[in-house]
């Protein structure tokens, strides 16, 4: 048996197949409970279930897809630092393009790149287990990390390595 308020409860809110019974309660007055007798449920005994064949067996998974399904495309740009003309040439377009689509593995998406001599503007879709602030600093660090690399050149013009301000 089970015990509920009844504060104006109506007959229509009295869930079904249970029967009611109003009861009063002397401590609190103006309050009255209403018990639930619920139907009783027989259990299923383990002779009564059926022997499980192999029509019946599902091989599905049930671990659920896990889908990325919003839209996070944020539009960044970055500055080189003490803003040095660094994008004068083609070939250090390419490396920074090719460095910023190695993040891909991890679940970036890129949209159009546009560089001027001094900085780039790209759209950028940040997966959602990265922050915005997270995903600025892997890419930064990714891509200076790749144009070093590529060019030791820039150490002399970036004795601390900082490429981008």
């Amino acid at each position: 048996m089970r015990l509920r308020v009844l504060r104006g409860l109506k007959n229509s809110e009295r869930p079904a197949g249970e029967k009611s019974h109003l009861l009063f309660s002397p401590n609190k007055p103006y309050t009255f409970f209403v018990a639930y007798d619920r139907p009783k449920v027989c259990p299923i005994k383990w002779c009564d279930r059926k022997k499980n064949n192999m029509n019946t067996v599902s091989s599905d998974s049930s671990k659920k897809i896990v889908v990325d399904t919003r839209n996070n495309w944020v539009t960044m740009m970055f500055v080189t630092h003490n803003r040095y003309n660094c994008f004068q040439k083609q070939i250090y377009i390419d490396i920074c393009i090719h460095a910023f689509h190695e993040l891909e593995r991890f679940g970036f998406e890129f949209g159009d790149f546009g560089f001027a001599l001094n900085h780039v503007h790209f759209l950028v879709n940040i997966p959602k287990r990265y922050s915005i602030q997270i995903a600025e600093i892997m890419l930064k660090s990714h891509s200076a990390k790749k144009i070093f690399e590529t060019f030791p050149g820039f150490r002399k013009r970036y004795p601390r390595g900082g490429f981008w301000s």
